[in-house]
């Protein structure tokens, strides 16, 4: 009976590790890390909307997922291991999460708007236009981090 309820412990020390939000020191690292940092400025954006019902989610409750396709010409590379320039039109795909309520995560990377301009920390995906998220909720900023 002590052997389970110790495990019961543990699963839930873990469970509430997984759930919790990053620290900003994670995500100051993952920004640091980005293969490309490049100041951008939205020209168009797609959203896809669709509803989840995870298990942790109340009965009359539930996640609302936004798949994102946005477009963006580059205003300012900082970095890029991939050799993009200024000038350059990039696709950025990722997802937007708005969880239940109550519900602990990660923080969800935001949702662009057509007119934005903003440093983005992204990985190129192959030798394609499209780019994706490099520092999970920390992808897209106002200002420029100490990197």
């Amino acid at each position: 009976m002590r052997e389970r309820a110790l495990a019961i412990a543990i699963f839930m020390i873990f469970a509430a590790a997984v759930l919790a939000d990053l620290s900003p020191d994670v995500y100051k690292d993952l920004q640091k890390k980005a293969p490309e940092i490049l100041e951008i400025r939205v020209l168009s954006i797609g959203v896809h909307r669709h509803l989840a019902k995870p298990s942790s989610c109340s009965f009359f409750d539930f996640e609302v997922i936004r798949n994102v396709k946005a477009e963006a010409r580059v205003v300012r590379v900082v970095r890029s291991e991939s050799g993009v320039h200024a000038g350059d039109v990039i696709e950025i795909e990722y997802s937007s999460i708005s969880r239940c309520s109550g519900s602990n995560g990660p923080r969800s990377i935001p949702l662009l708007q057509k007119g934005d301009q903003r440093y983005a920390f992204l990985a190129r995906r192959g030798r394609t236009t499209f780019f994706d998220p490099a520092a999970r909720g920390a992808t897209f900023s106002v200002a420029m981090a100490g990197t």
